[in-house]
Formats: C-alpha cells, structure tokens, sequence
C-alpha cells in the first residue's frame, strides 16, 4: 500500500517545492471584492438582513412582555407536559392577545404568538436561529450584537434580546439541564447540548463588558466526501489521497484554525 501510495502521489513525508516568493513590492496588490454567496436554488445573494423580520414596534413589544409574564403566572413551564406544552402555550398566548387592544397586534398576531411561545419553552430569541438549517454558529456579544455564521460568512442577524438580564436568562436556561451554573463564581463554560451543539458562555467578572455567548450547531447530516468535492472543500485528488492513506493505516495531522472544518 504504500508503494501505492508513493507511486500515485509521490514520496509520503516528502516536503512540498514551493516557488520562491516573488520580491517585494511597496506597491500592495489589489484586494479582490468579497463574493457574496449566492443561494443554491434561485442564485440570488443569501442575505440575512433579508431573510430575517425586522423589529417589531415598542407598543407591540411591550404587548409580548405584558402577555409573556401573564402566561408564567397562569402556567407553569416546568410542569407542563412535554408533549402537549406547545398547543398549550399556544392556546393561552393567543387567548391573552385577544384581551388587548393594541394596534397592530392583529397584523402581527401570528409572529407574537410564536415568539412568545419560544420565550416560555424555548431560548426565545435564539430559538429561530437554531432551527434555521442555513446557520451553523451563532455569537451573542451584547444583548443587541448577534451574529451567526452562515456558508460560511459571519452576518449581523435582526434578532436581539431586550437587556443585559434578558441573556442572562436565556444562558441559565441553556446551562441548568446540563447540570452546570454560571455566575461570578463559575463565569466561564463549556458545555454540549443533547443534540451535540457546543456552548460557550463567559459573564463578569471574566467577560466584564457583559456576558458573551456562543454557540456552534451540530449539523443534522453528516457531509459526505461527495459534498465536500461538490462545495469544493476537497478535490477529488485529495479525496483519493485521504482514502489511501487511511487504507493505509497511515498517521494524519489535521490542523487549522476555529470553524475551518477539522472535524468534517
């Protein structure tokens, strides 16, 4: 196999010739425009601004914190049945909203009533981001700083959380089934959610310009080589060579800096 291997590839451990660098030059080169990416279907930029809903009005705001509080002192989330907790929320939500009188809230019922039942059951503002398949990490800086990654390239989303106390909820809601706490004496961790997510979350005194958190999916299907040459991550060259040298039973580094595709 490894005669193989050296016969269709070249020497194994061999260093790679490179061209010695061109000299230099005070004169940098032109940067490139970024490419935008571009969606698979239609071809049209993928934009997250585009894709997301903008903020709803104050009133109407202020309406889903009304409701949101009046639901937690008729319901229990904790008790509730895990199957029917989402019809039940539902049912509740709406029947509140109808006691309003808020203009608007008719327009936006449906979008009140979903956002509401993830700040209850769910991660709230988080919740749609994490059932977006497009997104693949999402980093939370400030209450109203979050940006997810998508293809690959890193977007401010619409979504944000009210204040400083309304992340701190969501963190120790994501934490607690884990069995971890975080506060300023534990201001720091690493964790996995069931689905194999990783999480990571720093508050002060450690992150002392407010708590940070980030949090990296687990993609619900695994890429296949086939993919990866399709994306062009890998030529089919480099996928004949892996394939080889695992044949081989071969030792193989795999470096490279966060998010750029080690464990795929």
């Amino acid at each position: 196999m490894a005669d193989m291997l050296r016969t269709r590839f070249g020497r194994i451990g061999a260093a790679p010739t490179a061209e010695p660098p061109p000299p230099f030059d005070d004169e940098a080169a032109p940067v490139p425009p970024a490419e935008v990416p571009e969606d698979e279907q239609t071809g049209s930029p993928l934009m997250r601004w585009l894709s997301e809903p903008p903020p709803l009005p104050p009133a109407l705001e202020r309406l889903k914190e009304t409701v949101h509080q009046q639901l937690i002192d008729e319901l229990d989330p904790e008790a509730l049945d895990p199957e029917g907790s989402h019809r039940l929320v539902r049912e509740v939500a709406t029947e509140l909203l109808s006691q309003h009188e808020v203009r608007g809230v008719q327009e936006y019922r449906e979008r009140l009533v979903s956002e509401i039942v993830d700040e209850v059951l769910g991660f709230s503002v988080l919740e749609p981001l994490l059932r977006d398949d497009a997104v693949s990490e999402i980093m939370v800086n400030a209450p109203d700083h979050i940006f997810v990654e998508c293809s690959g390239r890193i977007y401010r989303s619409t979504y944000g959380f009210r204040d400083e106390d309304h992340l701190m909820r969501v963190i120790e809601r994501i934490v607690a089934p884990l069995g971890r706490r975080i506060d300023e004496a534990s201001p720091m961790v690493d964790a996995r959610l069931p689905d194999g997510s990783r999480v990571n979350v720093v508050v002060p005194p450690a992150s002392p310009g407010g708590a940070k958190l980030t949090l990296r999916k687990f993609a619900r299907q695994r890429m296949r080589a086939e993919d990866m040459i399709r994306l062009g991550t890998l030529t089919p060259d480099a996928t004949e060579f892996l394939q080889a040298c695992i044949t081989a039973r071969l030792n193989v580094l795999i470096s490279g800096g966060t998010g750029s595709g080690k464990t795929t």
